[in-house]
């Protein structure tokens, strides 16, 4: 036992020696970074130098140039978006007669125009845009969503491409589709907007009620089986005009009050039996507005709505076309609304399927209790559907 303790004590004594001349090398060494640092402090020219020494080995180690800019105060601070350095392209964008959102670069549309144009070809309404705009647009469901030019795929080609509404929104119902397109240029919409539903409903709204950030919000609030039609920018200065399917017009001092945003609208024209509205507009109060009259049985005929007597708003309104007998259930088609200046093209489109084309400054003034006439190079054909497009 004696013998196996001074081993022990031998060793131990060897390892305290060791960790004693360890402490040694480190203070000596301590000692000595003092010295250099304290020299560094006390001589200006040394100093400069290390700070040479070290800025060397920072550039030898990051060659690349430098990625952030140094700016004097937080107020040079700017964010770019990632987006700021594309191409604004300019676009229109219209609604097909072929039922589908077409985004066509200005150029390509107005190269494609022709005399002979195609339902997919034909715009029903559009809007020229910027792909920094935003689309205000109006559904027949009475509600609003803000498009994106971005959001929609251009279309290539005449009558190529197109997309439906539930494409570019997933909350849009599956037969949801446009009314109307307002572009404002990046401005907020000031003024009025008036919508008009298929049952004969008007509604005044102003502008500010759909100064809203999300991308769509109910617009009007509809009555079962109704519809929105057309929604437009109110202009105070003009009178109310409307046309249904039984070929009766009303033309109407513009009494509206204005509601909110998710309120239903007033009457605006008295319906009778299962008649509804094909047509509602504003008309100017002059004797060079017309409207262009479309019938099923293949008729034709311009009617001045200077001749209408203006009547109050909600009345049952007068005859424009005459039908004929009511059993055979015949109807208007068109009544497009155009200046008598302004020169327009018709595309017809009969049950059959074959398509015609009518100048506008074929069709004859005729006064609005008659039938019309046929024209000469299509006969009595039986339309569909009948497109004008002002040229």
């Amino acid at each position: 036992d004696v013998q196996a303790q001074a081993i022990l004590d031998l060793k131990l004594a060897r390892l305290t020696k060791l960790e004693i001349d360890n402490l040694k090398d480190e203070l000596a060494s301590l000692e000595e970074l003092i010295k250099n640092l304290t020299h560094i402090v006390e001589s200006k020219k040394r100093l400069n130098e290390v700070v040479k020494d070290e800025f060397t080995q920072v550039k030898r180690k990051y060659k690349e140039l430098r990625k952030t800019i140094i700016v004097d105060s937080v107020e040079e601070v700017t964010q770019k978006r990632f987006d700021d350095e594309r191409p604004v392209e300019n676009y229109v964008i219209g609604y097909s007669g072929k039922g589908l959102i077409r985004k066509v670069k200005v150029m390509s549309y107005s190269r494609s125009k022709t005399d002979t144009p195609t339902p997919a070809e034909i715009f029903l309404f559009s809007v020229k845009a910027t792909s920094n705009d935003v689309i205000y647009t109006f559904t027949n469901k009475g509600n609003l969503f803000k498009m994106l030019p971005d959001n929609i795929p251009e279309a290539r080609g005449a009558g190529q491409g197109g997309v439906t509404l539930d494409a570019i929104f997933k909350e849009a119902l599956k037969d949801e589709f446009p009314v109307a397109f307002f572009n404002f240029d990046g401005k907020e919409p000031s003024g009025k907007v008036l919508t008009y539903t298929k049952l004969g409903a008007v509604k005044c709204t102003d502008w500010s009620d759909y100064a809203f950030s999300r991308s769509s919000c109910q617009a009007i609030k509809l009555k079962d089986g109704d519809s929105v039609i057309n929604v437009e920018q109110d202009i105070e200065s003009k009178d109310l005009f409307f046309v249904t399917s039984k070929g009766i017009c009303l033309r109407a001092n513009k009494n509206v009050p204005v509601q909110g945003r998710v309120a239903g609208g007033v009457k605006g024209i008295d319906l009778v039996g299962n008649d509804y509205v094909i047509t509602a507009t504003q008309t100017d109060d002059d004797t060079s507005t017309e409207v262009i009259i479309a019938t099923s049985f293949g008729t034709f005929k311009k009617v001045f709505i200077g001749t209408i007597t203006k009547t109050a708003r909600a009345c049952k309104g007068v005859k424009i076309v005459d039908l004929g007998d009511a059993k055979l259930d015949e109807c208007t088609v068109l009544a497009k609304v155009i200046k008598s200046d302004e020169n327009a093209l018709l595309t017809v489109v009969d049950r059959i399927g074959a398509i015609y084309y009518i100048d506008a400054l074929e069709i004859p003034q005729d006064s609005r209790t008659t039938k019309g006439r046929y024209i000469a190079k299509i006969g009595p054909c039986q339309p569909l559907v009948v497109y004008c497009a002002l040229r």
